[in-house]
């Protein structure tokens, strides 16, 4: 364990390093390894997520990190060679140079973060967090719709559950309230959803199109890629605001 972790530099080193952890401590134990629900059960976190840690598709935080490797056994001195091996593994996917030119014609700008704040103070929904988590787990990807009543907590929820698999979204979050429930303001047009979008996906405004569906081709074409979150509040998904939609999207009634 000493000389690997000295040495890994790779996501996938380092994956396998945790894999070791979880069957030493099942041999320690005598019984079968640790399961992946296990392991969400006693952090919180999704099972989905925890077995893309695992399997080397996503670099823990820190923080979940030291968690991670506390919970399959690494002795102290296990845990100071592993946090170091994952700085390193953090350190050696960042760009040495800047990277390609995007569609805006300058450099790729900053990775968006747009996702609001949590509610500190969130309690229940158990259920729907669970439904949440088994259609993410199962898709991989895609947009979900989650329908219900105005006031009902629909974006709280959406918001809460983005926060719970962050990890899950480094290509970044983008947020957009289209008053689709709000008495007071009439809603966002997709047009002016669109032009927002595309200038916090470092569009230059000289370079969005005019025309509705042109802009919604060139927010398709400028979306980030599957790693990337995206909630927006509406009245009806499948309306004009389809277009600000990167994909068709699953409903979820509540």
């Amino acid at each position: 364990m000493d000389e690997t972790a000295a040495t890994v530099t790779t996501l996938g080193g380092l994956s396998r390093l945790l894999r070791e952890l979880r069957r030493r401590q099942a041999r320690h134990r005598g019984g079968a390894p640790v399961t992946y629900r296990e392991l969400a059960a006693a952090t919180g976190w999704s099972h989905g997520i925890v077995g893309d840690y695992l399997s080397g598709k996503v670099l823990p935080p820190t923080d979940r990190f030291d968690v991670l490797i506390r919970l399959l056994g690494a002795t102290p001195a296990e845990q100071g060679q592993l946090a170091t091996a994952r700085d390193r593994v953090e350190e050696s996917r960042r760009p040495a140079t800047p990277g390609p030119r995007g569609p805006t014609g300058s450099d790729r700008p900053p990775v968006v973060r747009q996702l609001p704040v949590a509610l500190p103070d969130f309690a229940g929904r158990a259920e729907t967090l669970a439904a949440l988590d088994r259609w993410l787990d199962r898709a991989g990807r895609g947009v979900v719709a989650i329908s219900g009543t105005a006031g009902v907590g629909k974006t709280t929820l959406a918001i809460h559950w983005a926060h719970r698999l962050i990890d899950r979204f480094p290509d970044g979050q983008l947020h957009l309230n289209l008053r689709g429930f709000d008495p007071g303001a009439a809603p966002v047009p997709a047009a002016e959803a669109l032009r927002t979008f595309l200038g916090a996906l470092g569009v230059e405004p000289a370079r969005i199109p005019a025309g509705l569906d042109a802009q919604a081709a060139r927010y398709r074409s400028c979306w980030p890629g599957s790693g990337c979150w995206w909630c927006s509040t509406m009245r009806r998904p499948r309306s004009r605001f389809a277009r600000c939609c990167p994909a068709a999207p699953v409903r979820l009634s509540w």
